[in-house]
Parts: structure tokens; sequence; C-alpha cells
């Protein structure tokens, strides 16, 4: 699947409304057998191909054989940019192996926490680099080029932003004053999406009150217009809770909660995304899908 911009819209335009919403909403379905994060189906009369995603923090996360590679943290305390391009090497090889095309990393939040008030370790710790924004950045730039080195898997950007404490990987309220917001915990987000990643995740938490997935001015105004990212922005694993996402930059619910239907009466981007673009109440429009989907194409015609 090789398309310009301008086949990518026309392709959007030749898409029925419950084929985009199909392209706009994961599923958990098991179709590989690979015990995968998720995958998107495809729409195969328009030769667009199904998307199979996986975990990949250290090391390929499927049911088949995979090299179980050093934490991240570890690797961050080499402070060798190229060693985290070749660990993003083996990961983007291997997860071509085990038949994914997607894999979910680098995460470059920055560790404010060691444990949890409940006492477990902070949910997501051991997938990034520590508590430094530049380290953060460069080494998460290096393991995305690694990853994508080949040409045909893709790296994931993860999670945005300012989820930095607490189990669940910070499923609260992250209070960032906002110099520390932009010198520190976005930093790291600016130096990964500008060195080329493909794809991009929100996160669990809410940022000063408002949920990660509604900052339209940091998912849209910032990595898109700001630092050139063209790709999709899903969501965490059920993280969404508005269809209304979709107007302020995230692109793709993930992973829904039917596994190979069109989305139940609760998955955001299902029918009831569906229901708010037919519905003149509501603020989503047309256009918005349209551009959700133009920008999930486009990161398939890329790779």
């Amino acid at each position: 699947m090789r398309y310009t911009n301008e086949e990518i819209r026309e392709l959007v335009h030749k898409l029925t409304l419950e084929e985009k919403i199909l392209l706009l909403h994961g599923q958990t379905g098991d179709a590989y057998r690979g015990n995968q994060a998720g995958f998107v189906h495809g729409v195969p009369r328009l030769g667009i191909p199904d998307l199979f995603i996986a975990d990949g923090e250290s090391g390929v996360n499927t049911s088949w054989d995979a090299t179980a590679l050093p934490a991240k943290v570890a690797l961050a305390a080499s402070f060798d940019v190229e060693a985290a391009r070749l660990y993003g090497r083996v990961l983007g090889r291997e997860a071509k192996a085990c038949g994914m095309d997607l894999i979910l990393t680098p995460r470059v939040n920055i560790v404010r926490e060691n444990v949890a008030p409940e006492g477990r370790g902070n949910g997501g710790n051991y997938q990034t680099y520590g508590e430094d924004p530049v380290l953060n950045g460069e080494m998460g730039a290096a393991e995305a080029q690694g990853i994508q080195q080949d040409g045909d898997t893709i790296a994931n950007l993860k999670q945005m932003f300012g989820s930095s404490t607490g189990t669940a990987q910070g499923a609260g309220n992250s209070v960032i004053g906002g110099q520390a917001l932009h010198e520190i915990y976005l930093k790291p987000f600016k130096r990964v999406a500008q060195a080329g990643v493909g794809s991009a995740m929100s996160s669990y938490n809410q940022v000063n009150g408002r949920w990660s997935y509604d900052w339209g001015e940091v998912l849209t105004g910032l990595l898109r217009e700001q630092w050139g990212f063209e790709g999709p922005v899903f969501d965490d694993w059920l993280c969404l809770y508005d269809p209304n996402a979709v107007r302020h930059g995230v692109t793709l619910e993930m992973p829904g909660e039917d596994p190979y239907g069109k989305g139940s009466e609760r998955s955001c981007y299902g029918m009831r995304l569906a229901e708010a673009v037919r519905d003149p109440a509501q603020p989503v429009q047309m256009e918005d899908i349209d551009r959700a989907v133009e920008q999930y194409l486009r990161m398939l015609a890329r790779f």
C-alpha cells in the first residue's frame, strides 16, 4: 500500500461511514493467534490491510518466541544512543518476524515515584528511561528510529502525557505547572515526534483536571502543527470516555468492547461515534472522522 496524500484523500471518499468507523475502532480478538495487544480490521475491497499490534516494553510480547531484552532503565543507564537504536532494531525485526505491524514503544514519560501509595510499583516505570527529559527523549528517539529502520514496523510514542505516578500508569490527576509541563514532561515527546515516530498514544490520566485526550492544544497544536507528527494517535487501552475525543486529536480507539463487531454501545468510536456524526446536536462532524481516517491511512501508506 503506497499512496500519495491526494490518493489517500480519494480513498477516504470511497469509504462508507461504517468502514470509516471500523478503521477507527480497534479490536481485542486474537485473530492472528499471536496473543497480541490488539488489531484493527482493514477494508479488503479497497486493499486496506489489517493492522496487528503488540506490546514491546522489553521485547515483543506475543505468543511467539522473541528475545527478552533488558529493562529500559538499564538501557538508559548506558547513556548510549547507538545501543538504544540497536535495541529498537531488535524490536522492529522481531515484531516483523512475529507478524506484528506496530509495537507499543517507546514510552518516554518522566518517572516521579518508585512505589505507589498502595505499596506496589508504578505500572509504567519499567517501560521508560527514568526521570531525565533529555535522556528520555534522546534514547526514545533512537529506539523509535531503530524499530522503523527497515521501513515496515511502526513505533508508538506513549503515553501522552503526564503519566508519571501511581499504579495503572497514572490513572489519576497530574497537577503540573505550565513551565514544568513544557520543559520537563513534554520535552521528550517533542524529541521523539520530530525523529519521525509513526504513531502515538494518549494516557489514562488527567492533567490539571482534564483527561489527556481532551488536550487538543497538545495532541493537535503541539504534536501535529508544531512538531510535524502526521500519524494516528490512539488511546491507551479502554481510556476513552467521549467520542468528541476525535475532534481533539485522538484518531483511533483501542481496543473497543467486542472482539469482531463494529463496537458496543460503550465503545466511543463504535456505534456512539456513528450516532454522534449523524446527530446535528453533536459537535462531531464527518470532516473530523475523515481527518482521523486520513491520518491512519497515511501511516499505513508510509510503512
